[in-house]
């Protein structure tokens, strides 16, 4: 970053004895003679703003003229001509003014007695755009708090190149200067700059910060230290440091940070930042991305910030504290398509953080600047949107903001909620939380950074002294539906019935106990669960199904198969529906002569009841008749030739 250029030229000594109170287009009487006038040569290239300040100077108020050169020479050769521009120029107040393209001779007169060390010139097309304090009672702190809340934001520069900057590359700067006073009585001053840069093009950004010694107009910078380097540019010698780059999302929100303090006579310079939102909300972590130490040439009694309009440093810059939106570095001029932000600038009171007052639009130290964005503060902050820039108050006295520092993140079984608070926030837990018909969470009490309580709401408070965390995590039981239904009773954790249904805490077990049952009537009831242990780790819906089974008796005195199975007696419980396949073979006996034929050689036997069948066996002496038969006539055949041979 670079300071803006500043012109202090003492063109002559004129003695003048006439107090004047003159306007744009009122003519300007000659100077008087023995009256001290200051001019400067301003040559414009472009439409362009010069402001002309003063700081601190003696006595408070006094004349401001804009002249071109031809009128110039005519008012100094003690003609009364008419002014480009005539105006009043006030202690700590800067005055803009508006010119055309051209060379002019801005004239303050009568000049100050102290004009040497009090006035201060800039000029530009265009300049940092936010917030910019300048008390006009000296503010003194040890740290400042840069907030920032973006919702929209791009640039594009078709001259980046030019500059040796990202063509979308814009610039978001919290500058204010330091003062240290040495245990010898000198003083020393430095300006101090932490910056985000953004890349719109690609939504990136980083950190980068700078150092500039304003003890005196060409003070250069020794004995200093921390991450960056040391480095000239054409604006002087440079402590820098540059971070990595990291994404952005939009919302994006935060705050810049600058904290100084002594320790055993060296400075310590402080940059940091805090992400709060890159579209979701985020836990405040404090990154203190570098820390510079400065060790003057006698050691520091003290370090501190100050922000004080009457008053220039050494180097002759305005003492102020700004919050501004620029182009990228090296002294580019940006054009937004588009912002939308909200900033708030405030410091460190030793027990709050107070608003700065006195508030401008427009930044007088930075030489990075954005063309098109206007600045509005009705209240506590400051709102920034691209339109035609306006250059001057915006505010008188802040009221104080409310800053987002206390941040809640509030863990559900169901999801989380997170959110930055301002005013006091009451969080009620919902007794029942129920994301599905057969899955609820019955609340127990909540964690609030790791210590329980069983209340049912919690009443919090926003911080305004710093940042604070609250990681409030609600305590709910998991409880799944579970039903489970039976024709026949059931033992379900000691207790017999044919409908259970009821919420089980998640993990618990249900010890369901499941019998067979016999009626009187030779059924048999078998269930499709028997006793088991669930352990309820889901939602359950379970109906337990019987099955009648049929007592089955098949005898015989004589083997028979059941189903391919050998036996004379078949006795058992068969499934309803089942079927048996009973066959009987004819049994020989006495050598075959006599069969023992069943009553049934094949039978298939749908069970759809309680069923009794007795296979019988019937002798049949056909054979052995015949045999006999046989026989009979044989021996009579033979007896009767035994006796004819006789």
């Amino acid at each position: 970053m670079v300071k803006s250029l500043f012109f202090l030229v003492l063109f002559g000594l004129i003695l003048i004895s006439i107090s004047l109170n003159i306007h744009a287009q009122v003519q300007v009487p000659p100077p008087q003679p023995n009256v001290l006038f200051v001019p400067w040569n301003v040559t414009l290239s472009q439409p362009e703003y010069v402001v002309v300040y003063a700081g601190g100077c003696s006595p408070g108020n006094t004349s401001t003229y804009v002249f071109t050169p031809g009128e110039y020479d005519l008012w100094y050769s003690g003609q009364a001509v008419n002014a480009v521009y005539a105006g009043t120029l006030m202690n700590g107040k800067p005055l803009p003014i508006q010119l055309s393209q051209g060379n002019y001779v801005v004239v303050v007169y009568p000049a100050p007695s102290n004009y040497a060390t009090c006035l201060y010139l800039t000029y530009g097309p265009s300049f940092g755009m936010g917030i910019v304090s300048l008390p006009l009672q000296p503010i003194r702190t040890n740290e400042v708090l840069g907030y920032f809340n973006i919702s929209r934001i791009s640039a594009y520069n078709t001259n980046g190149a030019n500059y040796g900057v990202p063509n979308s590359g814009a610039g978001l700067q919290l500058n204010v200067v330091l003062v240290v006073d040495l245990v010898n009585g000198q003083k020393q001053y430095y300006w101090l700059q932490n910056v985000i840069q953004f890349l719109t093009h690609s939504q990136n950004y980083d950190f980068l910060d700078n150092v500039w010694n304003d003890t005196t107009a060409l003070a250069t910078l020794t004995s200093i230290a921390g991450n960056g380097v040391v480095s000239n540019s054409t604006n002087g010698v440079y402590y820098g440091y540059q971070s990595g780059y990291n994404t952005y999302n939009l919302p994006f929100a935060g705050y810049l940070i600058i904290n100084v303090f002594t320790y055993y006579g060296t400075v310590i310079v402080q940059f940091g930042y805090v992400i709060t939102q890159s579209s979701l909300y985020q836990a405040p972590q404090v990154v203190w991305y570098d820390k510079v130490y400065i060790r003057p040439y006698a050691p520091a009694s003290r370090a501190y910030i100050e922000v004080y309009a009457n008053n220039l440093t050494p180097a002759g810059y305005p003492m102020d504290a700004e919050l501004v939106f620029t182009g990228y570095a090296n002294g580019e001029l940006t054009t937004f398509s588009n912002v939308n932000a909200k900033l708030a600038l405030v410091y460190w009171n030793n027990s709050t953080w107070s608003p700065f007052p006195s508030v401008y639009s427009f930044s007088l130290d930075t030489l990075e600047s954005a063309t098109n964005l206007r600045v509005s503060m009705p209240g506590s902050f400051a709102v920034v949107t691209v339109d035609k820039s306006n250059l001057g108050l915006i505010n008188p006295n802040p009221q104080a903001p409310a800053l987002p520092m206390t941040f809640i993140n509030i863990t559900y079984p169901t999801g989380s909620s997170a959110l930055y608070i301002i005013q006091t926030y009451r969080a009620v837990f919902p007794p029942v939380i129920q994301p599905q018909g057969d899955v609820r969470y019955v609340f127990e009490g909540y964690y609030l950074n790791s210590e329980f309580y069983s209340n049912s709401s919690i009443t919090l408070y926003p911080s305004q002294t710093w940042f604070t965390i609250y990681n409030i995590t609600a305590a709910y039981q998991a409880q799944y539906f579970v039903s489970i239904n039976s024709v026949l009773p059931v033992s379900i954790n000691g207790t017999e019935t044919t409908s259970y249904s009821n919420w089980v805490n998640a993990g618990s077990v249900l010890s369901i106990i499941v019998n067979n049952v016999t009626l009187s009537n030779e059924t048999l009831f078998v269930p499709s669960l028997h006793s088991e242990t669930l352990s309820i780790n889901s939602p359950i819906t379970l109906t337990i199904n019987w099955t009648p089974y049929y007592h089955v008796e098949v005898t015989s005195n004589y083997p028979i198969n059941v189903n391919g199975v050998s036996t004379t007696n078949f006795t058992s419980w068969v499934r309803s529906g089942s079927q048996l396949v009973v066959t009987a073979k004819p049994i020989n006996e006495l050598m075959g002569l006599v069969t023992l034929e069943p009553n049934a050689t094949s039978l298939t036997l749908a069970i759809n009841e309680p069923t009794t069948i007795t296979i019988t066996y019937t002798p049949n002496y056909t054979n052995l008749i015949i045999t006999i038969t046989v026989v009979l006539m044989l021996m009579f055949v033979f007896m009767i030739i035994r006796t004819k041979r006789h």
